[in-house]
């Protein structure tokens, strides 16, 4: 029910452009803004609000539904590999020719809550409490990716088809990080950092160098995590050799 309340209407909207008949809200002005608010602020209470049920219901702690543990450092090291996962994602859409949508609005109040309602509405409904709930039953990763990919991509299919490529590869990177930190803020992070690259009013040298420098740290942290793992591989298959 969440899902439907926070995202019912976007889905609605892009379904309505794959298909070609895009949906034209033919109300006054005063009216449509209304409407507009309402389905962003909907997913505003919602995303908390789950995670409080979960928690009271479900019994799932705060360490479970990414709401606290690792460190500072790997928390901004996840943020940064978040960051290029989803960069990723949307560099292989761009492989794909370009779907036929509606102009976007020129309205920035507008934009702003779209691009905010990604990071702070998508991630703790998307990806932390799905996780928290599918980790506790134990489920493998390709289902974890694949209950991941089903939940992200319905109200993204204004990209066209190619919409399931985006979210596959975008899952795929953010569900890797997740298993190394199990924190939800460095992906809101990443997600808000992203959306706000091209919104107008931000200075562009603040944007440009803000996006560089989560590149660089994600790079650092990708290569520090394989380094890890590499190092794990060797110890376990010579036991021996640890001090």
């Amino acid at each position: 029910m969440g899902y439907l309340l926070s995202f019912g209407f976007s889905i609605a909207v892009a379904v309505s452009i794959l298909v070609g008949a895009p949906m034209e809200i033919d109300l006054p002005a005063p009216a449509a803004l209304t409407l507009v608010l309402a389905t962003f602020a909907i997913g505003f209470v919602v995303a908390p609000t789950a995670l409080l049920l979960a928690h009271r219901w479900l019994y799932l702690s705060g360490t479970e539904l990414g709401l606290r543990g690792d460190s500072l450092w790997r928390a901004i090291g996840a943020a940064g590999a978040a960051y290029l996962a989803m960069k990723l994602g949307f560099e292989v859409l761009y492989l794909f020719p370009a779907w036929p949508t509606p102009a976007p609005s020129t309205e920035l109040w507008r934009a702003f809550v779209t691009e905010v309602h990604g990071g702070v509405v998508e991630e703790p409904l998307l990806l932390a409490l799905p996780m928290a709930i599918m980790t506790r039953l134990g489920w493998s990763w390709p289902t974890q990716l694949l209950v991941l990919v089903v939940l992200r991509t319905p109200f993204h299919l204004y990209y066209g088809p190619q919409a399931l490529a985006l979210t596959l590869v975008w899952m795929a990177g953010f569900l890797l990080v997740y298993r190394q930190v199990s924190l939800l803020w460095p992906f809101m992070a990443a997600h808000l950092v992203y959306n706000l690259a091209n919104f107008p009013p931000i200075p562009v040298l603040l944007r440009v160098g803000v996006s560089v420098a989560i590149t660089i740290i994600g790079a650092v942290a990708v290569v520090h995590w394989i380094a890890g793992l590499r190092r794990g591989r060797r110890t376990a298959s010579h036991p021996g050799s640890s001090a």
